[in-house]
């Protein structure tokens, strides 16, 4: 029987750990796209009161996981640990919004452009508030395949 990895802690597909962590669910996934959900809350460690949200920059990283959550994924249905991933770009990340507003829940959708052999990909990426595109932008990532030589500086 098949895992429905959407109901699983997001936590277990990333390496990101305690308040790092900043999607809250896989709602759908696939061969190179997924789909998250954040809410934005109070206790958010990128929360700030004055503007009561979290200043839209941090829409890249909900982008950055939402990609890292669908490697785990991948790496969990093929039997491997959950690696370790860089985000090495992006490009014309636009908001139309400087502020993600307290208590709206926000998705993020991603679709894989390609990705190579040697661990480089790109991905399509775009948040939404209901039917309204908050953001879009393209990420370049990285996914050595073992992370441990690669971060010794080994065999690069």
């Amino acid at each position: 029987m098949d895992t429905d990895y959407t109901k699983i802690e997001v936590e277990d597909l990333l390496p990101h750990r305690g308040d790092m962590v900043l999607i809250d669910k896989i709602l759908e996934y696939g061969d190179g796209y997924g789909v998250a959900q954040v809410k934005v809350r109070s206790s958010s460690i990128f929360y700030e009161q004055d503007i009561e949200g979290i200043h839209s920059s941090i829409g890249l990283e909900w982008m950055a996981q939402t990609i890292a959550a669908i490697a785990g994924i991948s790496a969990l249905q093929n039997k491997k640990k959950v690696q370790i991933g860089f985000l090495l770009g992006s490009r014309k990340y636009e908001p139309t919004t400087s502020v993600f507003k307290l208590d709206r829940e926000y998705i993020i959708r991603i679709n894989q452009l390609f990705h190579e052999d040697n661990g480089l990909g790109a991905f399509e990426c775009s948040i939404h508030h209901g039917n309204e595109l908050i953001a879009e932008s393209k990420l370049n990532v990285f996914a050595p395949d073992n992370v441990e030589i690669f971060l010794k500086g080994e065999g690069v």
